[in-house]
């Protein structure tokens, strides 16, 4: 019982970063030829999020934030 209730900040963890990674391989899409006239934006390196792909996946990190939220900052710190 004990072992079950540790894992839970592990588990949401790994949610966490799955979404996040989900979110920046789909989510971003280089700007079409309307937006680049419209925004003067020349930059190959240029992207647009599409927030109709990323709810899904944005719904899923708000959820499991405030349980993975002290491996989060571990992770943060071993990483900065």
């Amino acid at each position: 019982m004990i072992l079950t209730i540790l894992s839970i900040p592990f588990g949401a963890a790994f949610v966490y970063n799955l979404a996040a990674r989900q979110i920046a391989k789909r989510c971003f899409r280089r700007l079409t030829k309307e937006e680049v006239e419209r925004y003067g934006e020349t930059s190959d390196e240029a992207r647009v999020f599409d927030n109709e792909k990323a709810g899904r996946y944005l719904a899923v990190m708000a959820v499991c934030y405030y349980p993975a939220f002290p491996l989060l900052r571990i992770q943060r710190w071993l990483t900065d």
